[in-house]
């Protein structure tokens, strides 16, 4: 289970909203504690920074051993970036100096940030009031270690360890061929309700949500065929 330390309107719902578009996975509901785990495992050094009129919007940069040959790695004094939004420790993360900002082309506009030479960057991560990230690229491969963690999340909320591994390979598919999943945890199931997946919507849906994922004996599997 993650718990995310999440106290907003998609968190009381127990709801989450993944868009996939041009190799790119945004979600809302999601705080980085969550997907943390799945950027620990890439194996990249990474220049962090917050910026924005209110300060509410962190970059992520994780760059591979050869690009970072060329980059001075500072090393933060106080609490970084991540570890002021999350309280996590976070391996391999720098200061994004004004150096490496001028060596990638990066700017910021208000609260958009212009990156220049992208191509030199393996990972660029997003955060936008920690509730809502942005990633890209991803891949297969990260699009599953990302959503792993975002089921771990609706685990935290149905209040029980929870084997996804049955459903996990059917939903990264979905995820990618269809471009959007919403994920609605309800614990008296308990079960996930996913209307994407739904062939048939009930006609009192907004009363009756039908679980698409049913928690059986601590393990996932889907209602029915979808």
């Amino acid at each position: 289970m993650i718990d995310p330390h999440l106290d907003d309107w998609w968190s009381r719902k127990r709801l989450t909203r993944l868009r996939y578009r041009d190799s790119s996975l945004s979600g809302a509901g999601v705080s980085l504690r969550v997907i943390l785990p799945a950027l620990t495992a890439l194996d990249l050094i990474w220049y962090s920074t917050v910026y924005g009129e209110y300060d509410d919007n962190l970059l992520l940069l994780g760059c591979d051993s050869n690009t970072t040959s060329l980059f001075e790695r500072v090393e933060y004094k106080e609490r970084s970036p991540v570890q002021a939004v999350c309280q996590d420790t976070f391996p391999n993360e720098y200061v994004l100096t004004d150096n490496i900002r001028s060596a990638l082309g990066i700017r910021f506009e208000g609260n958009d940030c212009i990156i220049d030479r992208a191509d030199s960057i393996a990972c660029q991560v997003y955060v936008h009031d920690n509730c809502f990230f942005y990633v890209r690229p991803v891949d297969e491969a990260l699009a599953g270690k990302l959503l792993n963690c975002i089921l771990e999340q609706h685990s935290f909320y149905m209040g029980q360890e929870i084997d996804w591994s049955c459903v996990l390979p059917d939903l990264v598919r979905h995820l990618l061929a269809l471009g959007e999943l919403e994920m609605q945890s309800d614990p008296r199931g308990p079960y996930l309700w996913i209307p994407q997946l739904e062939k048939r919507r009930h006609p009192f849906w907004k009363a009756f949500r039908p679980g698409t994922v049913l928690i059986e004996n601590g393990k996932a599997r889907f209602r029915e065929v979808v």
